[in-house]
């Protein structure tokens, strides 16, 4: 008898552990929406963004003036898309998920995440690898060949690499980097974050996760 129970035992433990391993990713929502921001789903007019909207892949979220939107995917991390921003979930599975930052400012608030899962934030001239951290991404686009990405760290390790180089960078508490398009590849360094960087990305407590 009590080698049946444990047998019984040993096959629920067993499968609630499958089912864990199998179940989905947590849904991304939208936690909080101040001024005028929009999600656009795939091939569709863009709408404005409500808290509790689900967030799926290839939708676009856009901030306007003075418009700030949360973003979070429980448990794991959260994000603020700033005033006159753009981010687009690029692919999002139980494993992985990555982010487009095609313009403007985000900041980011990850938690400690699982050896088998990945969080990167892509911009037009490089790609942040994330395993825990709070961080900033900046993207300036007022022409395609001034492009210019910004990272800088508050907490944790961001592993940066630049696009034109393929080298990777890995920016600790306090540092940051600016890597501009840059066709011919040239080599770019660390920097000390200001003053206003870190005071920004203060911030990053406040979101949820």
């Amino acid at each position: 008898m009590i080698m049946k129970k444990f047998l019984v035992l040993s096959i629920a433990s067993s499968w609630l552990g499958l089912m864990g391993f199998f179940a989905g990713p947590a849904e991304i929502v939208i936690s909080k929406v101040e001024g005028n921001c929009t999600i656009a789903k795939a091939e569709q007019y863009p709408k404005l963004a409500q808290v509790g909207y689900t967030v799926d892949p290839k939708d676009v979220l856009s901030t306007y003036h003075q418009g700030t939107m949360d973003v979070t995917m429980k448990d794991s991390a959260g994000w603020r898309i700033l005033p006159r921003s753009a981010c687009k979930i690029v692919r999002y599975d139980t494993h992985d998920l990555k982010l487009e930052l095609t313009k403007g400012n985000a900041i980011f608030n990850v938690k400690t995440l699982q050896w088998n899962r990945t969080f990167t934030v892509e911009t037009p001239t490089a790609v942040a690898a994330v395993r825990g951290t709070q961080f900033w991404g900046r993207v300036d686009t007022d022409e395609i060949k001034t492009v210019r990405t910004t990272f800088a760290v508050r907490e944790g390790e961001v592993a940066i690499t630049v696009k034109a180089t393929g080298e990777t960078r890995t920016l600790e508490k306090g540092d940051a980097i600016d890597i501009p398009y840059d066709e011919t590849g040239k080599a770019v360094t660390l920097r000390e974050a200001t003053t206003d960087e870190m005071n920004a990305m203060a911030q990053a407590s406040e979101i949820p996760v």
